[in-house]
């Protein structure tokens, strides 16, 4: 996929994830360990707030109270299994909305997809599309495969044919 320039392989995210990574003191890792960075990401994690989404996907126009936005053309962020609709084959973007109010729904939100349990749709709305054009209220940074690399407004495409795999043949 590609937000404006910059290509990424598999997903981006817009909410406490990039806002931790845009934030996360330097060395704090290196000096407190995985628990400083813990202790850093549940500060942000008390800071954070709902957002207002405007998402385009050529056809529909839309406008929501959000927690998170996945944009992806892969199924997986982080190692987990998140977003169902995306696929590398599909030739096409898609973005998924975590909706609500309240932050405690983008827990339970991370805990179902974990476990992968059904009701992890019930709050998610998803787009697609070969273009998608995304923005934020409040305007937003957007970790790219882990980098803090953009900020909203954006157009998120499909980039096609940019990277090449090998495998073996099947048997």
């Amino acid at each position: 996929g590609m937000i404006d320039g910059d290509y990424f392989a598999n997903c981006a995210a817009m909410g406490i994830s990039p806002q931790i990574a845009e934030t996360v003191p330097h060395g704090l890792k290196k000096v407190l360990g995985m628990v400083g960075y813990l202790g850093w990401a549940s500060y942000q994690f008390a800071k954070f707030r709902p957002f207002i989404l405007h998402v385009d996907d050529g056809t529909t126009k839309r406008k929501m109270r959000v927690v998170e936005v996945r944009i992806s053309n892969g199924p997986y962020h982080g190692g987990t299994w998140l977003v169902d609709e995306a696929s590398v084959n599909s030739g096409e973007i898609v973005v998924q909305a975590v909706r609500g109010h309240y932050k405690r729904g983008l827990v339970k939100n991370w805990a179902l997809s974990f476990f992968g349990h059904e009701a992890r749709h019930h709050d998610t709305i998803s787009f697609s599309g070969k273009e998608v054009h995304i923005d934020t209220e409040p305007r937003l940074p957007i970790s790219i495969d882990g980098e803090v690399l953009a900020k909203t407004p954006i157009t998120a495409r499909i980039a096609a044919g940019v990277i090449e795999v090998m495998a073996p043949p099947e048997a």
